[in-house]
């Protein structure tokens, strides 16, 4: 009987060869995400800066983009239907439709409530309350392009060189190797839900509020 041949290599792998050139595992704790505000127009842009109290210079998403503290890279499913077979006497499955789950972004609570004031107003310009009369009022949906909007989650991969090997002469005047991240371009993109933040006496706890979003699809890229 032939003796099957192992690369014995693959079954002992040190400590270290984990984090070496050959095998480089993925982070989770180094990430992007970018709200564009601005994909189909300034409108939105525009009536959410007019709602902030404290309004600064730099844009919507490159602030909100400090205070993400949690996000998820998208996922899909089908959804399949299915055929019986009544001569074959099985049962054949084909899909139909292909499903994205909602994103859900945990944002950290600003001071001056910026994180809050801005979804609130992205609800609302979603859904504005009409004002006829004192006393009555109504309100009417916008048009969908008004409010959606393109969200990246770029996921960074760590310089996994070490400190002692950057010190070593060779690597002085090399150019540094740059890792490749992987970006998830999500397309049409509105919040649904702001989930509420608790406040309790106890030990003081930064405060965190959850905006689930959904979308039509998203594009996977790879960048230096």
């Amino acid at each position: 009987m032939a003796e099957t041949v192992f690369n014995k290599k693959r079954y002992h792998l040190r400590t270290d060869d984990l984090l070496s050139d050959l095998i480089n595992p993925a982070l989770n704790n180094i990430y992007d995400v970018e709200i564009k505000f601005d994909t189909n127009g300034n409108e939105l842009r525009n009536n959410i800066q007019s709602n902030i109290t404290n309004p600064r210079g730099e844009s919507l998403g490159d602030r909100l983009a400090l205070f993400c503290s949690e996000a998820s890279l998208p996922g899909s499913n089908i959804q399949t239907s299915k055929v019986d077979g009544l001569r074959q006497g099985i049962t054949q499955n084909y899909a139909v439709y292909r499903r994205y789950p909602p994103l859900n972004l945990v944002f950290f609570v600003h001071q001056d409530y910026f994180t809050q004031e801005v979804f609130t107003s992205w609800l609302e310009f979603i859904n504005p309350l009409q004002s006829a009369y004192s006393e009555k009022s109504f309100k009417k949906l916008r048009y969908p392009n008004s409010y959606k909007c393109s969200i990246d989650i770029t996921s960074f991969n760590r310089n996994i060189l070490r400190d002692f090997d950057k010190l070593r002469p060779s690597n002085f005047f090399t150019v540094p190797t740059m890792t490749d991240n992987i970006v998830y371009s999500i397309k049409n993109a509105f919040p649904i839900s702001m989930n509420s933040s608790p406040l309790t006496y106890g030990d003081a706890e930064i405060l965190r509020t959850t905006v689930s979003f959904v979308y039509e699809h998203y594009i996977v890229s790879k960048t230096k």
